[in-house]
């Protein structure tokens, strides 16, 4: 029966779009070329199984293929948390000391106002990815700070793991001793 169903013996088969979506298109590109077909739907099917190989040996270098609006929305989660991370340190700001940049513009990713950058003297910028090229990320972030005349300073994490912050070794070191 070709939708399946019930067969005369009693037993029952699946139906047949079950069995095609349960092989895979290498099955069924060498179904069209054992019967000799040289259609284009081998074709097709050629090419399907090449997309699949490149976007799993992707998968296996630990990159997934990300669109680009799906990727700034992840970037932008990092921003936001940032910015609720220095809400809750500093209580005392207002809703407009602290901005976020469009992410259409460059610059840093979060604008302090006077008041905030007194507490707080650094050029923010962050990151929410996988693989960070952290040198490529320290240039940008120095390059946003001298525009500020402050210091840069880079909450990077990626999924699943906390937020971490990089900063120049002469600032962290001026931060341990104004504290220690």
């Amino acid at each position: 029966m070709p939708g399946g169903g019930l067969q005369s013996d009693g037993s029952s088969t699946p139906p047949t779009f079950y069995l095609m979506a349960t092989r895979t298109p290498q099955y069924w590109l060498a179904q069209a070329e054992s019967l000799g077909l040289k259609t284009k739907a081998a074709e097709a099917l050629r090419s399907l199984i090449h997309e699949h190989e490149a976007l799993a040996s992707a998968g296996k270098k630990g990159r997934t293929a990300r669109k680009p609006r799906s990727a700034k929305a992840k970037g932008r989660r990092a921003v936001l948390e940032v910015r609720d991370l220095l809400r809750a340190t500093f209580p005392h700001w207002e809703e407009d000391d602290i901005l976020i940049q469009t992410t259409s513009v460059g610059g840093q990713d979060l604008h302090l106002s006077p008041r905030a950058a007194q507490d707080f003297p650094y050029a923010i910028e962050s990151k929410n990815v996988e693989a960070l090229n952290v040198w490529k990320t320290i240039e940008q972030a120095k390059a946003n700070a001298a525009k500020k005349n402050r210091q840069p300073v880079i909450f990077c994490r990626r999924n699943t793991t906390p937020l971490h912050v990089v900063i120049a070794a002469e600032e962290f070191l001026r931060l341990v001793r104004a504290n220690g």
